[in-house]
């Protein structure tokens, strides 16, 4: 896809007919601000809607009307871990890349265990970033439906 083409996600009625289509929502939560920035601004240049916010209750309060098709969360967040904030915001979002200092075996399997459908150690390269969330969005388009 080229840089700066939108990512979009179709939109049905009960009925089944396409209403809209609509850009694929991302959702970064991310303590430190220069990684925040330089990840929303690389994920918006591929396409995507980004939001991002620097703590757990930051995120809970942006999922509060919103449904995001991925989120990509610290583990280690000033008021509360990555696997709670998993938790606290169940149903809101579709798929979950937790991207984390915290990359022993035991912590990747806690993400997994917690519902985190990848867990990146950083530093976290941009293409191998947006390459786990090109193949977690091919599987929301076959719309399995939210974790949590």
């Amino acid at each position: 896809m080229a840089t700066g083409q939108s990512h979009r996600s179709l939109c049905f009625d009960e009925s089944g007919i396409r209403k809209r289509e609509e850009p694929m929502r991302i959702l970064v939560v991310e303590d430190h601000r220069d990684t925040a920035n330089v990840l929303e601004r690389a994920l918006r240049q591929q396409g995507y809607e980004v939001e991002s916010v620097n703590t757990g209750g930051g995120a809970v309060l942006a999922c509060g009307d919103h449904t995001f098709d991925v989120l990509i969360a610290d583990i280690g967040l000033p008021d509360c871990d990555g696997w709670e904030l998993l938790q606290r915001i169940k149903g809101k979002t579709k798929r979950a890349i937790a991207c984390s200092g915290y990359a022993m075996d035991s912590d990747i399997e806690r993400s997994k265990e917690a519902g985190f459908d990848a867990h990146l150690a950083k530093p976290v390269g941009l293409a191998e970033l947006i390459q786990e969330i090109e193949f977690l969005l091919r599987d929301v388009a076959q719309e399995k439906g939210p974790v949590g």
